[in-house]
C-alpha cells in the first residue's frame, strides 16, 4: 500500500521510523533479522513505497543464496532501475547507520505489521461502504468477501507462531491433556456404544465427518439421531437442504418419542392408546428443553459460502459444536463462481466445510449419497462417493450406512440390523463394520451409548436465547395441544 492511499485528507496509520528500524536491522545483521522480518512482514506491509522496495530486494536476495548487506542491495535496485525511487546509496548507508542493535527486530516488525492491518481495514470497509451505497452486489457475497480479506490478515499475522520446536510443541500437547482432564475439550459421543468405542471414544474437536449411503438407507435419520443425542449437552445445528421444518420437527419428535413417523404427524388421528399418547407428549416436551441445544435450518438453494456464514454465526453467538449438513449435494451453485465440472465444486465445497470445522474446533458431519454404481455392492467404498472423491479425502472420518431392508419387501416391523462401515479413521482403524438397530416402522436408528464422552459442561446450560431465525418457537414445536401442533 503507496504513501498515496489517504482517505479523507487523513493520513492512515504508518511508522515511518519503525519501518527504517525494520530495514536497518536487516542490513546490520541480514540471517537473523531477515528471517523474523519475513515471518511477519510482505513488501506491501510498509506505508513508504521504497522501503517496501527495499524489503522486497532483501527478500529476493536471500531467496537466491546472496549475501544481504548495503552493496548487494543497491546493486539488485539499480539492476531493476528502482535505486533513485528508493533513494540512492546515501539512503541505504542513512538507513544502516540509524540501528545500533537488532534485539527488538520482532517488536518493530509487530508495528509496522499493525499499522498495514489497520490500513488494509480502512481500505477494504471504504470500498464496501461505497459498494453498499451504491446498492450493487449480493449483501451476502459482500460480507463473504469481507471476512475471507479480514481472515487473510488475521492469517498472515499468525505465521509467527505457526513453526514450534519440540518443547513449545510438547508443551501445547501437555496444555491440551490438562484441559481434557479438567473436562474442558474432549470427545462427543454418538450415543451409540459400539460406534463410539471404535472411534476411540467419539469424535474429536475440529474433525470433519462424512456420512455416504445409498437412497433409503436412513442417512438423515442415522445423522438426526446423533445430533438429538449431542443436543442433551452441547449446543448444535442441523442444516437440511431438502426437508421443510415441519418434517424436520416431525422426525425429531418421532426418534426422540420412539414412535413411527405417520403417528407424530397426525397425533390425534392415529393415537389409539394412552401410552403412545405419552411417548408422544413426553417427547414434545424433551424436544422444548433442547433451546438453546437445537437449532434448525432448513433453507433450500443455499450455496457454499451462505452456509459457512450461517455456521460461524451459530458458533459464535450460540456457542454450536457439532453442526449436520445434510446433505452436500443439495448446495447450489454459486453465479460468481465457475467449476470446471459438479466434480470440482464439490470438492470445493468439502474443503470450505472441513477448514470450518479446523477453524471453529466443532464437529462437522455433512451427509453424502453414493453413486449409483455402489447399490450393486453389499459393503460399498470409498470408490463410491458421488459428486466427488474429495469427500473422502479431505473427512477425518468417513462412515459409509448400508441398507437394512430387504429388497424385496419391508418385511415385519421388528427391528433389524443394519451395517455401518468406518471406511476412513484418521486416528484408528479403518474398514471396521458396526451393526445398528434399526426400527422399520419407525424409520428410524436408536442409540445406546451415552451423549458425551468428555466435554466441556460448564457450556452444557446455554444461555437461553430469542433469535427468531433458530428458536423451537419458530418452529411451533411448543405446546402438544391440537391447534398448535407443529405440523
Amino acid at each position: 500500500m503507496s504513501a498515496e492511499f489517504e482517505q479523507g485528507g487523513h493520513i492512515p496509520p504508518q511508522d515511518i521510523e519503525a519501518e527504517r528500524a525494520v530495514l536497518g536491522a536487516i542490513l546490520l545483521s541480514p540471517t537473523d533479522a531477515l528471517t523474523v522480518a519475513r515471518e511477519l512482514l510482505q513488501p506491501e506491509s510498509f506505508y513508504s513505497t521504497a522501503n517496501g522496495t527495499a524489503f522486497q530486494a532483501m527478500l529476493e536476495l536471500q531467496n537466491a543464496g546472496t549475501a544481504v548487506d548495503v552493496i548487494t542491495v543497491r546493486e539488485a535496485l539499480r539492476k531493476r532501475g528502482k535505486l533513485e525511487n528508493v533513494g540512492g546509496s546515501a539512503y541505504l548507508n542513512e538507513v544502516v547507520n540509524s540501528v545500533v542493535s537488532t534485539v527488538n527486530i520482532e517488536a518493530h516488525c509487530q508495528i509496522v505489521a499493525e499499522k498495514f492491518m489497520l490500513r488494509s481495514i480502512i481500505e477494504s470497509n471504504t470500498d464496501n461502504i461505497q459498494q453498499c451505497y451504491n446498492g450493487g452486489g449480493d449483501p451476502f457475497a459482500l460480507a463473504d468477501s469481507q471476512r475471507e480479506q479480514l481472515d487473510k490478515l488475521l492469517s498472515f499475522r499468525k505465521q509467527s507462531k505457526a513453526v514450534t520446536d519440540t518443547e513449545e510443541s510438547l508443551k501445547v500437547y501437555l496444555e491440551h491433556v490438562e484441559r481434557f482432564n479438567r473436562g474442558e475439550v474432549g470427545l462427543l459421543g454418538t450415543g451409540f456404544a459400539e460406534l463410539d468405542s471404535r472411534l476411540g471414544g467419539g469424535f474429536q474437536f475440529g474433525d470433519s465427518v462424512v456420512l455416504a449411503g445409498n437412497t433409503g438407507t436412513g442417512k438423515s435419520s442415522f445423522a438426526l439421531q446423533i445430533l438429538l443425542s449431542i443436543s442433551r449437552i452441547v449446543p448444535t445445528g442441523y442444516f437440511s437442504l431438502e426437508m421443510s421444518k415441519p418434517r424436520m420437527v416431525t422426525r425429531a419428535i418421532a426418534q426422540l418419542g420412539r414412535v413411527p413417523i405417520h403417528k407424530a404427524s397426525n397425533p390425534n388421528s392415529f393415537f389409539d392408546s394412552k401410552e403412545d399418547a405419552k411417548r408422544y407428549t413426553n417427547a414434545v416436551q424433551d424436544y422444548r428443553r433442547r433451546q438453546g441445544r437445537l437449532f434448525l435450518d432448513c433453507t433450500p438453494d443455499l450455496t457454499v459460502n451462505e452456509l459457512c456464514l450461517r455456521i460461524e454465526k451459530l458458533v459464535r453467538d450460540r456457542g454450536v459444536k457439532f453442526v449436520v449438513v445434510d446433505h452436500i449435494g443439495k448446495l447450489a451453485s454459486d453465479p460468481k463462481e465457475r467449476f470446471q465440472n459438479r466434480e470440482r465444486e464439490v470438492a470445493h465445497f468439502s474443503w470450505k466445510l472441513t477448514q470450518l470445522a479446523i477453524k471453529f474446533e466443532i464437529v462437522v458431519l455433512t451427509v453424502s449419497p453414493l453413486n449409483k454404481e455402489a447399490e450393486n455392492f453389499t459393503q460399498p467404498g470409498l470408490g463410491h462417493m458421488r459428486d466427488s472423491g474429495m469427500l473422502s479425502y479431505d473427512a477425518r472420518t468417513v462412515l459409509l450406512l448400508s441398507n437394512p431392508m430387504p429388497d424385496s419387501t419391508f418385511g415385519p416391523v421388528e427391528e433389524r440390523k443394519a451395517m455401518l462401515q468406518i471406511a476412513k479413521q484418521g486416528d484408528g482403524e479403518s474398514g471396521i463394520l458396526v451393526e445398528l438397530p434399526f426400527h422399520g416402522d419407525r424409520g428410524a436408528y436408536f442409540g445406546d451409548g451415552p451423549a458425551l464422552c468428555q466435554a466441556d459442561q460448564k457450556q452444557s446450560k446455554p444461555e437461553n436465547h430469542n433469535q427468531a431465525a433458530c428458536t423451537l418457537e419458530d418452529f411451533g414445536a411448543v405446546e402438544v395441544e391440537k391447534d398448535n401442533l407443529p405440523f
